[in-house]
């Protein structure tokens, strides 16, 4: 599975419902850039579950274009907003048990870090800055990290 924090969005200037708030310029270019180091890294998800926020769906959008995707590949899935850890592994597992291939999660911090921070059972790991993504293994119930990424800023 891979785990991604959606990029950087319009903050804290934007007037308007948190779920609207759009990706920057530096945001797109931040999820296309982790596009290509997933892209590198050799994992194509065969599904994104992403939550319905506007921010997470372009970030979607903009890294399943970079993997040659079709955006069918993206569910939305309302529980996802501003989720828990618990909340985004239930809905993980779900999808993976069903998805016949690797499963990407775009979501918001905090509970996509803590996610990560305890699948990858890495006590020390460090909560995602927008756009950064990390790859595990989840299988059997032990969750192992394979590798990690980060759109790399300029």
């Amino acid at each position: 599975m891979i785990l991604v924090r959606h990029a950087h969005a319009d903050w804290p200037d934007f007037n308007g419902c948190d779920a609207d708030r759009p990706l920057t310029p530096q945001g797109e270019a931040d999820a296309a850039a982790a596009a290509q180091a997933i892209r590198a890294a050799g994992n194509i998800p065969a599904v994104l579950l992403v939550s319905p926020a506007l921010r997470t769906r372009q970030t979607a959008t903009i890294i399943a274009h970079g993997l040659g995707l079709d955006v069918s590949a993206i569910v939305l899935v309302e529980s996802l907003y501003n989720a828990s850890a618990e909340t985004l592994e239930a809905e993980l597992r779900g999808a993976s048990a069903t998805a016949g291939g690797t499963v990407m999660l775009v979501a918001h911090n905090p509970g996509i870090s803590e996610l990560a921070r305890r699948l990858g059972r890495d006590p020390a790991f460090r909560p995602f800055a927008p756009g950064h993504w990390r790859l595990l293994n989840l299988g059997g119930g032990n969750a192992q990290p394979r590798s990690t990424g980060a759109a790399h800023r300029a």
